[in-house]
């Protein structure tokens, strides 16, 4: 990154905020005054305006800066006063391009009153003077203006009649100012006409001409006498030519006798030209005979590239057939994956069945040692606490009962639908940071958890087969399982969750949105909302709960 100062700067009463160092290190006339250490802001005062000001400020702080039609005049008005010497040549360079024509004459305008030359763009315009000729703003410059420009940067300036008229046209606005113009005139290559027109202008200052177009008068009466003497000298010539016509001719006889012996020799020459006209014969038949050996040629080589043709598609098939048995080795190796994968489950749940046999074991130990304590209890007290063992079992056996007509009549709670916009949810989601995400154990699983003994063993080798039957449901509730009481498991959890997901399971979709989003699974926040928001468009209580929090959200009428 650029390391650059920056500095308040008060320029006309408007505040700006400008690289300091940039603007010292283009403007030659930098104020003083600008402190370097941006304690203070430092104040401008000149003839430019905000516009022109603010203009220069932009390109110093923008390194993206482009210079326009619509800008470059502010530019360059702000760069001749601060005599940005870079910028100005730059800006010359641009102008130099018949499209900026319109602006070049206004940056001809400008330098005049900043009292500074444009060298490069006056050069151009020296040697592309017909195209400013045509612009009607073009009058407006100063003649001596002009006059500098024609006599500075082009030493073989031409006047055309289209400068001519362009002359003419500022010497009604200008007057006698337009004089300076008129010198720069090759009088001698004009025509009489032209002449007479010049010299019917009142407005001319004609002591600053006229001794030009009076060196044309006399060099015409010079070109005058010498034509004559010229056409003296052509009689001479025509004197002497027909003396050398009365020589040629006497040679024409002689050339007449020459002729017929060139057309003897011309008979010799018909002859040796049928013979060779029989050779070309001879030589033509061997060139078909070679062509027919051409066409051979290339009726081989066509079956040549036939073959390869064959070649290389049996080289397309051996490809694709290799490229099939890659894809099924793929195929082996995903689905031996998946059996260790499902292996790993397996022992998960022979882990969790074997600890489950632990504690049933304990709990026996425990049961027998109460046992002997209640006999011995039983000795004592007998009737009473046969009294008090029958109620306790009374009031067990009704509890028992009534917990498993409940875990026989569950039912898991029905889904509720919700419309909302997902877009404007993901957004919501992602500029909310410290929304909170916390994993949730889907309903399947409430009274799997609350089982002991042997009775929880079982149910959880149920859930495991059945989600190795491609249960999705079985699938969430037992990667959740695994993920709040074996974090170990985080891979085989996840891979179970992400099988539910791909079949839509509202839990699995709103757990993996959980884990992302807390950093468990790899993955952007973009993809937490999406999993989160197809969590709630399928029902899920927990990501409905966030949509609510966050969107305008309403329940479908049925």
């Amino acid at each position: 990154m650029e390391d650059w100062h920056t500095q308040n700067i008060i320029h006309n009463g408007i505040g700006y905020y400008m690289n300091i160092n940039k603007f010292h290190e283009i403007s030659l006339v930098a104020s003083k005054d600008l402190d370097l250490t941006g304690s203070f802001p430092a104040i401008l005062k000149d003839c430019l305006d905000e516009k022109s000001f603010s203009t220069l400020v932009q390109y110093i702080n923008d390194p993206l800066f482009k210079i326009t039609y619509v800008n470059i005049i502010f530019l360059l008005k702000s760069s001749l006063v601060y005599r940005c010497k870079s910028l100005i040549e730059q800006i010359q360079n641009i102008l130099s391009a018949p499209k900026y024509a319109d602006q070049a004459i206004q940056a001809i305008e400008l330098s005049y009153q900043c009292q500074t030359i444009l060298d490069i763009l006056e050069n151009y315009i020296a040697h592309n003077f017909t195209i400013f000729a045509h612009k009607p703003q073009f009058v407006n410059i100063p003649c001596h203006i002009i006059y500098r420009i024609i006599t500075w940067y082009n030493q073989t300036f031409e006047v055309t009649n289209e400068i001519l008229e362009f002359y003419f046209n500022i010497l009604q606005i200008r007057g006698t100012q337009a004089t300076s113009l008129f010198l720069t005139i090759n009088y001698a290559k004009l025509s009489p006409q032209m002449i007479t027109r010049i010299l019917s202008m009142k407005q001319l200052d004609f002591e600053s001409i006229g001794p030009l177009i009076m060196q044309y008068v006399e060099k015409t009466e010079q070109d005058h006498q010498a034509m004559q003497d010229l056409l003296n000298q052509k009689k001479g010539q025509v004197s002497n030519l027909k003396s050398e016509y009365d020589r040629v001719n006497a040679m024409l006889e002689q050339t007449v006798q020459r002729q017929r012996l060139l057309t003897l020799k011309q008979a010799d020459l018909e002859s040796k030209k049928d013979a060779l006209i029989s050779e070309l014969k001879s030589h033509s038949e061997k060139s078909s005979q070679l062509e027919n050996q051409i066409l051979q040629i290339r009726d081989d080589t066509q079956k040549i590239v036939k073959q390869k043709d064959e070649i290389n598609n049996q080289k397309n098939s051996v490809q694709r057939d290799s490229e099939e048995m890659i894809n099924d080795i793929a195929i082996l190796k995903q689905q031996i994956a998946d059996r260790e994968m499902q292996q790993k489950a397996a022992a998960a749940a022979r882990e969790l069945v074997r600890k489950d046999e632990e504690m049933r074991h304990r709990l026996a130990e425990m049961q027998k040692q109460e046992e002997l304590k209640k006999q011995e209890e039983l000795k004592k007290l007998e009737e009473q606490k046969v009294t008090e063992n029958l109620a306790n079992s009374n009031e067990n056996s009704q509890n028992n009962s009534g917990e498993t007509e409940q875990k026989q009549n569950y039912v898991e709670p029905s889904l509720t639908i919700i419309e909302f916009d997902p877009n404007a949810f993901k957004k919501a989601f992602l500029q909310k940071k410290d929304i909170k995400v916390e994993m949730i154990s889907p309903p399947a699983t409430k009274y799997s958890l609350s089982a002991e003994g042997f009775s929880r063993a079982c149910e959880l080798e149920f859930m495991w087969t059945c989600a190795q039957n491609y249960d999705e449901k079985y699938r969430s509730s037992y990667g959740a399982l695994l993920l709040m009481n074996d974090p170990q498991s985080l891979d085989l959890a996840a891979s179970l969750l992400f099988q539910a997901a791909e079949k839509e399971e509202p839990y699995a979709l709103y757990n993996i949105g959980a884990l992302i989003t807390n950093g468990l699974l790899e993955g952007e926040r973009e993809d937490a909302a999406d999993y989160i928001c197809r969590a709630a468009m399928k029902g899920e209580p927990d990501a409905q709960m966030i949509v609510k929090k966050l969107v305008k959200w309403d329940v479908p009428a049925r």
